[in-house]
């Protein structure tokens, strides 16, 4: 038994060795071409010291290298992080909306440098789009699932509006608290995750003060 769990262990860490390594060659590449069109899976490959063949286990696209993305997850410790969660509704979406974006992207010091990546690459925010939208829409799916029975408020039509306010407000405070100052080498998920109840405890003050 021990080991299986030492090989399965150095499989994992040479998995996440390899994936780090594109993804580096990747933005590496990125950073010192005009054009997207210059970076190519083949010169990623090269760089990273893996075969072509080998990106494509790692990333469907050269852009999905480049930002950084990975396949969103909805694990069974989200799910039952939201299920069993006292928070206020909103801020348990946004903890399990969080916690699939996190499965999916860099948080941390890997925001800069993406944010300066599609800056110098417009075109890039195309493939961060439909990022965004597959991962809401995994969320979409699991708290529509849960929260069907609740009692619905009286100005909330159906459960599929509720879960609809619920995703895009989550949405909306992480990719807010994304382009907070608080971006560097020190920078934690726990600092974007805290920065993003801090943009919703904005929106619920400014909401109570404004009538």
């Amino acid at each position: 038994m021990t080991v299986t769990t030492t090989a399965g262990s150095l499989r994992e860490r040479k998995r996440i060795a390899t994936w780090d390594a594109l993804h580096e060659a990747a933005a590496a590449l990125a950073q010192k071409h005009e054009s997207i069109q210059a970076v190519t899976v083949e010169g990623i490959a090269e760089l990273a010291n893996v075969s072509p063949r080998t990106f494509f286990n790692y990333f469907a696209t050269k852009e999905d290298a480049v930002l950084g993305n990975r396949e969103p997850v909805v694990s069974e410790e989200a799910l039952e992080a939201f299920r069993e969660s006292t928070a206020p509704l909103v801020n348990r979406t946004a903890d399990f909306y969080f916690d699939v974006m996190a499965s999916s992207r860099t948080f941390g010091a890997g925001v800069e440098r993406r944010l300066a990546l599609v800056e110098r690459h417009p075109e890039l925010r195309t493939r961060q789009v439909a990022h965004f939208t597959h991962a809401e829409q995994m969320v979409r799916e699991a708290a529509l699932e849960h929260l069907t029975g609740w009692v619905l408020p009286n100005s909330v039509p159906t459960f599929e509006a509720l879960v609809d306010l619920l995703v895009t407000t989550s949405s909306a405070a992480l990719k807010i608290a994304t382009r907070l100052p608080l971006t560097g080498s020190s920078a934690t998920d726990a600092d974007r995750r805290a920065a993003m109840h801090d943009v919703l405890l904005q929106l619920r003050e400014v909401s109570l003060h404004i009538s």
